[in-house]
């Protein structure tokens, strides 16, 4: 890993003054073992390539308060999601980060290379953040009738696919009025939004208002919940 002077505690109190800021508020523990995971998963990276970002510091930003962004959704709706699905997961994000700020919900990350669950298994474990890992396609797991499907009243996915592509994997796994939130940045296609809105129309689900934030960079949050 490249050298970082940035240090755990620094690292921490940096990640959970800049998620107040965001409207996203941590205790000082959970933002410890994020620093924690951030650093384990930017050492392995050195032999199994999980992410392009070599800094912590950048790390912290583009990939930890980027996920939390999550918490935005939550909040919004009064409530956390007693379930939720990381759809390829990659280096564990937003799941990890969502599994370390909703302790109670049960947290699974898909994805559909098996040297990167195996890499965040470790790394989770290494943090102390409990997920459950599945190794799996999408689109299998649909066709197979997977216990999965039809189950999760949150379903996440960044920086994955297209918007249609998103929601058409997403969909099969959401419960009753469940949500499907993906990250997306601010220069968001016309094309794109119109073409997955149109998706969310044929599979009966109905858009939410998207949430603006800025982790360090303007993003965005494209919602979409079952029609009940």
């Amino acid at each position: 890993m490249t050298s970082d002077p940035i240090t755990h505690d620094l690292a921490a109190l940096t990640l959970a003054t800049e998620a107040v800021r965001m409207g996203v508020p941590i205790p000082s523990e959970t933002a410890s073992r994020l620093v924690a995971y951030l650093k384990a998963l930017l050492e392995l990276n050195e032999t199994v390539n999980l992410t392009a970002i070599r800094d912590l510091g950048d790390g912290i930003r583009r990939h930890l308060l980027d996920s939390l962004a999550g918490g935005l959704h939550a909040a919004e709706f009064g409530s956390i999601p007693r379930r939720v699905l990381d759809l390829g997961t990659g280096g564990g994000f937003p799941g990890i980060p969502l599994a370390a700020l909703w302790p109670a919900s049960d947290v699974v990350l898909m994805d559909s290379t098996r040297k990167k669950v195996d890499a965040v298994r470790r790394t989770a474990e290494t943090a102390h953040i409990p997920v459950i890992l599945r190794w799996a396609r999408a689109e299998e797991l649909a066709l197979a009738g997977d216990p999965l499907l039809n189950s999760f009243d949150l379903v996440v996915t960044r920086a994955v696919a297209p918007l249609p592509r998103v929601i058409s994997l997403a969909a099969p796994f959401l419960g009753r009025s469940g949500c499907v939130v993906s990250w997306k940045s601010q220069s968001l296609s016309d094309e794109e939004r119109r073409t997955g809105d149109a998706m969310a129309t044929r599979l009966k689900l109905k858009r939410l208002p998207d949430i603006d934030y800025d982790s360090g960079l303007p993003a965005k949050l494209i919602r979409y919940q079952r029609a009940t």
